[in-house]
């Protein structure tokens, strides 16, 4: 903690068979690995935890940092660089 280039991760929350979640961690892993350094990324299944589930229920996939969460649904591939990035820039 507090070393130079940690950074929060990104967490992505899916769902298996999620069209929509397969496409979002594609761009997500994208951006993660263009950032300098790369942005750190967790892929969490709703469906494994209970609490999970009833929070995030069919609003998969949602990309979260930090405790907040920042898009869900069909992203944008424009808007993930620009959060990765931003994220690089101020750890």
């Amino acid at each position: 903690m507090g070393e130079a280039g940690s950074t929060s991760p990104f967490i992505l929350y899916v769902r298996p068979a999620c069209g929509l979640c397969v496409e979002a961690e594609a761009a997500l892993r994208r951006a993660a690995a263009r950032a300098r350094p790369p942005a750190p990324i967790e892929v969490v299944d709703v469906t494994a935890e209970g609490g999970l589930e009833r929070r995030y229920g069919s609003r998969v996939p949602v990309l979260a940092r930090a405790g907040r969460d920042l898009c869900w649904g069909r992203f944008d591939r424009r808007v993930v660089d620009a959060l990765v990035a931003e994220a690089a820039a101020r750890p």
